[in-house]
């Protein structure tokens, strides 16, 4: 799109311009899609926050026709990113589930009690901690956070 545009500002007289002007409108027209593309094969190979860089410019530069499709693809991420925040949490690393967790929100609005469910067993697990080195009035906090942020998972 910039060779193009240098094209055109480089030689204004030129007898191909016309030409050149239809391409850049048809460039402009299909980058989003191409963006889409991207982010659509790298939530595929895993790569999700790069992924969702590629949504990010395909929704700044996209038109109404990919509304429906990037917010399909946030929506996928969000599901995965929840899968990871899962593994996580089973292995007891809370700073990354509890970032996972934010981010998923961020992209499954319509999601958010699923998420809240996982918030609250991340705050549970904190409260075990805190309990477990002797500070009950940190794991009593963690608790109630817990409580009014909504019902644990089950498990």
């Amino acid at each position: 799109e910039r060779d193009f545009g240098a094209f055109m500002s480089d030689f204004p007289e030129h007898t191909r311009r016309r030409r050149a002007n239809r391409l850049l409108q048809l460039a402009a027209r299909l980058v989003p899609y191409q963006q889409v593309q991207m982010a659509q094969a790298l939530t595929d190979e895993g790569r999700l926050e790069e992924a969702l860089q590629w949504y990010d410019s395909a929704i700044a530069r996209g038109d109404t026709n990919l509304t429906a499709i990037i917010d399909s693809g946030r929506m996928e991420i969000g599901y995965k990113l929840l899968q990871r925040a899962d593994r996580r949490l089973s292995r007891g690393d809370l700073d990354t589930t509890g970032r996972l967790l934010k981010i998923a929100q961020n992209l499954m609005p319509a999601e958010e009690d699923l998420v809240k469910r996982y918030s609250a067993e991340v705050l549970i697990q904190e409260g075990h901690r805190y309990r477990g080195a002797g500070d009950l009035n940190a794991a009593l906090r963690q608790y109630d956070r817990a409580m009014a942020g909504g019902p644990a998972r089950r498990g």
